[in-house]
C-alpha cells in the first residue's frame, strides 16, 4: 500500500520516458514552432529537472529504505535528452532558414 502510493508520486514524470522522443520531435518540427515555443519547452525540462533534484533521495516507508538516486539519475538523463532533442532541432531549423536566405540573396544578386 504505502510503497505503491509512493511510486505513484513519480507519475508526474511519466511523460519523460513514456513518450517516443523521436516521433514527438518529428511532429513538433512539422508544426513549425516559433522560437518562443522552443524556449518555453527547453525551459520546462530545466524546471522538471530542478524539481526532480529537490525530491528526497532516500525514503523510509515503514520498514523499507528506498534509495531513489538511480531513479532520479535516470529521470535527469531523460530531461537532458529532451533538451538536446529540442536544441538540435532548433539548430537544424535555424541553419536551414539561414541557408535559404543565403540562396535567396545570391540568386537576387545575380539577377541585378
Amino acid at each position: 500500500g504505502h510503497l505503491v502510493s509512493y511510486l505513484h508520486t513519480w507519475d508526474n514524470c511519466r511523460e519523460l520516458w513514456d513518450i517516443n522522443k523521436d516521433a514527438f520531435i518529428r511532429r513538433y518540427e512539422r508544426a513549425k514552432p516559433l522560437m518562443s515555443k522552443f524556449d518555453a519547452d527547453i525551459s520546462r525540462y530545466s524546471e522538471v529537472a530542478n524539481n526532480i533534484q529537490k525530491e528526497e533521495t532516500v525514503q523510509t516507508i515503514q520498514f523499507v529504505l528506498l534509495d531513489c538516486q538511480p531513479l532520479k539519475f535516470a529521470l535527469l538523463q531523460h530531461c537532458n535528452e529532451w533538451q538536446n532533442k529540442f536544441t538540435t532541432l532548433l539548430s537544424e531549423m535555424a541553419t536551414n532558414k539561414l541557408n535559404d536566405l543565403v540562396f535567396f540573396l545570391n540568386d537576387n544578386c545575380e539577377k541585378l
